[in-house]
């Protein structure tokens, strides 16, 4: 119950005050596994080569080196999680962190331009979620609160929290407030409740996953996905068998120096024929991982789009922001009518990954949710005139 509840308050709706500030959260206690396992993951290659350096030739300067880097990656889980302090205030969002080097940020609730969600597939496991915050700074530019990790619950409250108290900000007494004790309890059935009112404008069938084989970029996964591995082996095993990988290939020299030339262009063909083979599957793979169960739905003012199969993205955008769209196309994609979509947004950040509001398909069934969930063109397109063309190529020129 709120403040002031009780047997002689007249029922009805909540009067219009501003809303009060929420005690102050931590962290997920979870964030000691994750917190580690991020610091882990950008420091795998050093702490392997290490380890297999220090095994291989038994040094124990490597082998405790990298046993240090691991205790301190332990210690800075348990540093982030007793440090980092959040508060939904009336008119602020207020993030503190850090023991020795302190931080204090401060993102005004109405400047808040998104609040987006995701999870990789350690916080699914876990439940948790990366709460991202993206607010308008002074001349233009932008700030960003990023609160990894909280409970998947509690991700979601603060979405609906923060939207709700900006919307409040913008409107004035016109919207109704947020009851602080409310918020911080907000129940299931609520939550039920904003999730059906919001309206499906697609869902991503299986079919459309064949469609990245008419993207240039996802076809050349194979060849990146290699790149990598070679620069794995170079850059972390090299070091540590140097001399062996060495042999291998002097031998391998000597291999294809005796054999004829008709066994090494069969060789070069099969090679081929198996990357022709690899780079569709790949693209359909990788595609599928990126964009596994997209969703784009309404959500209140807001088009909300969803998805990915390990690291789970939900995107917000603001329908008063989007000024337009896109529909973009390639050569191959033209030749099958596949486009897709992108959202022209005013004061976005990484526009190219959080405006993009359909993957590829069949431009008839794109324009049809364009349709829905945007206002289309519905003028007439007039060329430029033949004068425009010389004037161009001079420029040119």
């Amino acid at each position: 119950a709120a403040p002031g509840d009780g047997p002689d308050r007249h029922p009805g709706p909540p009067p219009a005050a501003s809303p009060e500030p929420e005690p102050a959260y931590r962290l997920s206690p979870l964030t000691l596994v994750t917190a580690p396992a991020n610091y882990l993951r950008n420091y795998l290659v050093p702490v392997l080569v290490a380890v297999i350096a220090g095994t291989y030739s038994f040094n124990p300067w490597m082998l405790g080196g990298a046993a240090v880097a691991v205790v301190a990656m332990l210690l800075s889980g348990m540093l982030t999680w007793y440090t980092l302090r959040y508060q939904v205030g009336a008119e602020r969002l207020e993030i503190h962190r850090g023991l020795i080097n302190r931080s204090h940020r401060s993102i005004p609730l109405e400047r808040i331009r998104g609040v987006d969600i995701s999870a990789n597939l350690l916080h699914r496991m876990l439940g948790l979620a990366v709460v991202k915050i993206e607010a308008a700074a002074g001349g233009g530019a932008s700030e960003e609160g990023k609160l990894d990790a909280v409970t998947a619950q509690e991700a979601e409250r603060l979405r609906h929290v923060l939207l709700q108290r900006r919307a409040y900000l913008r409107s004035g007494a016109e919207a109704a407030a947020p009851r602080a004790e409310g918020a911080a309890v907000e129940s299931d059935s609520s939550a039920a409740a904003e999730e059906s009112q919001a309206e499906v404008y697609f869902t991503m069938p299986a079919g459309w996953y064949f469609y990245s084989v008419l993207s240039l970029g996802y076809l050349l996964t194979p060849f990146v996905a290699l790149a990598t591995l070679l620069g794995f082996l170079s850059q972390g095993l090299g070091d540590a068998m140097g001399e062996q990988l060495g042999d291998t290939v002097y031998e391998l020299y000597q291999w294809a120096a005796e054999v004829t030339l008709s066994l090494l262009i069969a060789a070069a063909l099969v090679l081929v024929l198996l990357l022709l083979i690899a780079m569709p599957l790949f693209a359909v793979v990788s595609y599928a991982v990126t964009h596994w169960r997209f969703t784009l739905r309404r959500r209140d003012d807001t088009l909300v789009t969803e998805r990915g199969l390990f690291t789970r993205q939900s995107v917000t955008l603001e329908k008063r922001r989007i000024r337009g769209h896109e529909l973009v196309d390639s050569p191959f994609e033209r030749m099958r009518s596949a486009v897709h979509l992108r959202a022209i947004v005013t004061g976005l950040g990484q526009t190219a990954t959080r405006a993009m509001l359909m993957p590829i398909g069949p431009r008839s069934r794109i324009e049809q949710v364009v349709g829905q969930a945007l206002q289309p063109f519905r003028g007439t397109l007039a060329r430029h005139p033949r004068a425009a063309l010389g004037r161009r190529l001079f420029r040119a020129v």
